[in-house]
């Protein structure tokens, strides 16, 4: 660390999360330094080079980055296209400095093998998967941990969109399309406040809509002891981002986050025998958080990792939770 910022570099400017986590990198002037990006893909590169933030920072080379004599990096935040961010991750955890990968995990063993290998190396990895940090998911962790929602029944999941054509198309790059690119932020938040199902069943269908073969409309039910929990991901929703909502139903009480987004709404109804017939869900309080940026409290989260102040982390580092994810996702992709 150099006067006391953090060094950062991101490898790969390809990803959709890119552009918005480097805005939030050069937001917080006072933690960090970007040094700069690398980007080997030169379509890439020449669609976004010249556009903000990618304009302000400068172009490494790869080879200067992993040499690291001249920029002294502190971290890495991967940001490549999805098929190459493990691939990728991989040749720089070999520089044994923090890493933040972006979401999903690839459809093989790979990201095992990574996570196995980071271990080795006692380097920690921040997955990218933002929904973790929304503040309304830390109010649902809080009234878990309350007790305010009981034991949970089920959780139901949405991570709607709509997206062009040719975006649309692009899904078929990936197996399971939608559930995957989208619906593994969902699985992400069934995963930590439900464990692992007993079993895990998906339907992955398209739409068909404007005559586009694509795996845009997306369903994976997860069966445990007390139902079933629902994660959707759809492609066609002409409201896609209002339809992003997570309800977490218990024995004591319902939670209601819609939309997760633009702008935030929480709700919360406790289970008092009355008033069955009415909607009693009344308005969390969500002031004092800080929503009109969206990376805020995980790029503030990956500078306490890289400080090794583990006691600050809203999100704890954990390689076992972290596998678990993975084998869901294959498992919601039908792989």
């Amino acid at each position: 660390m150099k006067n006391n910022k953090i060094n950062v570099t991101m490898v790969g400017i390809g990803h959709a999360h890119a552009a918005g986590v480097l805005e939030e990198l050069l937001t917080q002037t006072t933690v960090f330094h970007v040094t700069g990006f690398v980007e080997s893909n030169t379509n890439i590169l020449n669609q976004k080079r010249n556009t903000a933030p990618f304009n302000k920072v400068p172009l490494l080379t790869e080879e200067d980055v992993l040499n690291n004599k001249t920029y002294e990096i502190d971290a890495f935040l991967i940001e490549t296209e999805m098929k190459d961010l493990i691939s990728t991750a991989r040749k720089y955890l070999r520089a044994g400095i923090p890493l933040h990968l972006d979401k999903p995990t690839g459809i093989d063993k790979n990201f095992l093998i990574l996570l196995e290998e980071a271990k080795k190396l006692h380097v920690p990895i921040q997955m990218g998967y933002m929904y973790r940090y929304n503040p309304a998911v830390f109010i649902a962790d809080k009234y878990i941990k309350e007790n305010r929602i009981g034991d949970i029944c089920y959780i139901h999941a949405f991570m709607d969109t709509e997206l062009e054509i040719h975006q649309r198309k692009s899904l078929n790059c990936y197996p399971g399309g939608a559930m995957y690119v989208y619906g593994c932020h969902m699985l992400d938040i069934v995963l930590r406040f439900m464990g692992q199902p007993q079993s895990v069943r998906s339907f992955i269908k398209q739409s068909g809509f404007n005559s586009t073969e694509a795996d845009d409309s997306t369903l994976t039910l997860l069966e445990y002891n007390r139902g079933t929990s629902i994660v959707a991901a759809s492609c066609v929703d002409a409201n896609g981002y209002g339809r992003r909502q997570i309800v977490i139903s218990g024995s004591k009480g319902t939670i209601e986050i819609k939309p997760l987004e633009n702008p935030t709404k929480m709700t919360y109804a406790e289970r008092d025998g009355k008033d069955e017939y009415k909607d009693k869900a009344s308005y969390i309080d969500l002031s004092g958080y800080n929503f009109d940026r969206r990376y805020y409290y995980m790029i503030t989260d990956f500078a306490y990792m890289i400080q090794r102040r583990f006691d600050k982390m809203i999100f704890q580092m954990d390689y076992e939770y972290e596998k678990k994810l993975h084998e869901l996702l294959m498992q919601a992709i039908n792989l």
